[in-house]
């Protein structure tokens, strides 16, 4: 009988945590090193797994991520970018899970500057639509400040917190995982033929 119990309680446990929503948060901060921080909160916020990434400073990041690149090669790239169906399989992974994933806020609090003052401008001008028409369907305040006087510089936050039900994405997610193409750019980059 107490194996029955234990076993009810651990399907009613994978139920949940299937069903109930899982809360993603992500914070990317720059000034003058890039921090990176996501956060994932399971059964209504009281469970909470956390990732940070901190950047010293320019020189670390840019031995990080040369260490990174090392062991992959430009020619592997290419022919994983030419695997038949590989594309098609990403835009329909994308379609299905834009349905599934829930935006509750997004905030950024960004200030850019190209180094030309034309240049700046003309990148605020280009953006300024996408971050009206997202101020409008999401909560939260996205600004983006142009900064004239200044050499190549990108500063602030960015913030956004999304909805995610497990049980809603196990579907494409395995689709896609299992799907030939895919299989195919994975043996392409782990052997290398």
């Amino acid at each position: 009988m107490a194996f029955l119990v234990i076993g009810l309680v651990i399907l009613l446990l994978i139920v949940l945590a299937l069903v109930l929503p899982v809360y993603v948060e992500m914070a990317l901060t720059v000034h003058g090193r890039v921090d990176c921080r996501l956060r994932v909160f399971y059964f209504f916020r009281l469970l909470c797994w956390e990732l940070v990434r901190k950047t010293a400073n320019k020189q670390e990041h840019r031995a990080a991520v040369k260490e990174e690149r090392s062991h992959i090669t430009w020619s592997r790239i290419y022919r994983v970018i030419q695997v038949r169906g590989l594309w098609n399989s990403i835009w329909l992974l994308i379609k299905r899970l834009a349905h599934t994933i829930k935006i509750h806020r997004l905030e950024s609090d960004l200030r850019i500057s190209l180094g030309d003052d034309y240049y700046t401008g003309m990148c605020i001008g280009l953006l300024l639509p996408a971050v009206l028409l997202l101020n409008t369907q999401f909560s939260g305040e996205l600004k983006m400040l142009p900064v004239f006087e200044e050499d190549l510089m990108l500063d602030g936050t960015l913030t956004g917190v999304v909805a995610v039900r497990p049980i809603r994405i196990l579907a494409p997610m395995t689709a896609f995982i299992f799907s030939q193409p895919v299989w195919k750019a994975a043996w392409i980059m782990v052997r290398g033929k």
